[in-house]
């Protein structure tokens, strides 16, 4: 069983903020599972859900380069006090060397794995 992350609602008000429109989650609190909650190309937005908690985000982007990405990702970071140098420094790598880098910072880890037009990160609660 996965740590969670934090209640749904909290991480929809605190990202919502932060992002446009069409990368925006929905305000109701999806159901136990998982839930696409953003598919608006090239971002699609994946969250695990037990009791109205997140246990897993996932974050993928079908086009390299496209600042759909920066926008979203540090939107979570941002707004949940995530934001870390170790997720900077793993997404790089991730993209330059097209390969897994796991990065964990805040008790919250983060797996980036790069391939051409195809890059995915997966978040998780760690530790606590």
């Amino acid at each position: 069983m996965e740590n969670p992350i934090a209640d749904y609602q909290k991480i929809q008000k605190n990202y919502n903020q932060l992002v446009s429109k069409n990368y925006q989650l929905p305000s109701k609190t999806p159901q136990d599972g998982e839930n696409v909650l953003v598919d608006h190309r090239p971002i699609k937005i994946t969250m695990m859900v037990r009791n109205q908690q997140v246990t897993i985000i996932t974050i993928h982007c079908s086009e390299d380069g496209n600042q759909a990405w920066d926008e979203v990702f540090e939107g979570f970071e941002q707004g949940m006090g995530w934001s870390s140098i170790k997720f900077f420094n793993a997404y790089q790598k991730a993209v330059r060397d097209r390969q897994t880098v796991t990065a964990t910072a805040h008790g919250i880890q983060a797996v980036h794995e790069s391939k051409p037009n195809n890059l995915t990160v997966t978040l998780t609660r760690v530790g606590d």
